[in-house]
């Protein structure tokens, strides 16, 4: 009996062990596969829509809203200093010469 009392915490913790990697693995494959719930799915095909209008030009925005909208982009290029606010930005990097010598 006090042999089994010693091996049973020992089996258990493999287990659960075992249990929990199967359902993180069995939970990734159901991510994978897409949303599974209505409401997310239904979630999903609508930004897919908006996307696929957007990009065709088919939505606009009415005069009020392209109203506010100017006004904030004047704000922000007051603020930062101007640029196109509706692109993402470009940087660029240069190359550090580390072999150059510098004068101390």
């Amino acid at each position: 009996m006090q042999k089994v009392a010693r091996v049973t915490p020992c089996a258990w913790a493999v287990a659960r062990k075992g249990l929990c990697r199967n359902f993180s693995a069995s939970s990734a494959a159901m991510a994978a596969k897409g949303p599974q719930d209505n409401v997310q799915r239904l979630y999903v095909e609508k930004i897919q829509e908006y996307s696929k209008l957007s990009a065709s030009g088919k939505i606009t925005m009415d005069a009020q809203s392209e109203k506010d909208f100017k006004a904030e982009s004047e704000k922000l290029n007051k603020m930062y200093g101007g640029g196109d606010l509706t692109k993402f930005p470009q940087f660029q990097f240069k190359e550090i010469d580390f072999t150059a010598k510098q004068d101390v």
